[in-house]
This record gives C-alpha cells, sequence and structure tokens, in this order.
C-alpha cells in the first residue's frame, strides 16, 4: 500500500445514525478523501471483506471509523474480525460515552483512536486521519 495511491484515502464509515454518517461522508468528502456509509456492523464487514479480496490495492479502504453500539454487530467486534486479515487498516471507534473496559478491549484489539462523539466529530476526525495518512493533509 502506497501513500499516494487512492486507497490511502478511502474510508468507510459505519454508524446506526445516518446523521452522523452523514456528516463524517460530507466532512472527509470535502477533504479529498472517498467515503462509503453504512448503518451497521455487518454491512460495514462486508463491504470491508469485498474491498480487501477485490484484488487491486485501490479499492482496500485506507481507514474504518466506526460507532460503539450497533445493530448486529457492534463496533468492537467489526474491529476484531477487521484485525484478523488486516493490521495495516486505521481503525477510529466512537462512542457517546467512552469507559474503561472499551478501551481496555479496543487497545487489545488494535483501534488506533477512540473518539467521544459528539466532542470528536468534525474537523478533529480529519485532521486524526491525516496524522496517519503520513502526516500529510489530503488534497
Amino acid at each position: 500500500m502506497t501513500q499516494n495511491g487512492e486507497n490511502m484515502r478511502r474510508v468507510l464509515v459505519a454508524d446506526d445514525d445516518s446523521g452522523i454518517v452523514h456528516v463524517i461522508n460530507a466532512l472527509l468528502t470535502h477533504d479529498g478523501y472517498r467515503v462509503n456509509g453504512c448503518g451497521n456492523g455487518a454491512q460495514a464487514l462486508a463491504w470491508y471483506r469485498s474491498a480487501l479480496y477485490a484484488g487491486r490495492q485501490s479499492e482496500r479502504y485506507f481507514a474504518v471509523i466506526s460507532d460503539y453500539r450497533m445493530p448486529n454487530m457492534d463496533g468492537l467486534t467489526l474491529f476484531s474480525e477487521i484485525r484478523k486479515r488486516d493490521q495495516a487498516t486505521i481503525l477510529f471507534l466512537m462512542s457517546g460515552y467512552i469507559t474503561k473496559q472499551m478501551v481496555g478491549v479496543a487497545g487489545v484489539i488494535g483501534v488506533d483512536e477512540i473518539l467521544l462523539k459528539p466532542d470528536d466529530m468534525g474537523i478533529s476526525i480529519s485532521h486524526k486521519l491525516a496524522k496517519y495518512w503520513g502526516g500529510r493533509e489530503p488534497i
């Protein structure tokens, strides 16, 4: 995966609140990311696997941003499944309430950032992604 490849700017967002997905999509798209959004962890995992196994680097996701609580599959379960196949994808977990247990499990799984909703929403997400994108702002 190269930093100049399109996949480096491809982001998957999973949240059962369509308003959150819409806001993150708009902000990241404005900052040059290609964003796909969905409403639950099971759908996100299916999209992630499809991109991972597409055989083209340009289809892979650079980052996955997920809510903690969602129907069908929560964010930590989603990230655990992703980490079984891929150690490189950046993982951001969002929650309205962060507990010590959540932080502990997220650390074991390899979550890169935990974001407090709504405090860390908006421009903060783009800046945090830029840090993982090699410190360069997206085009």
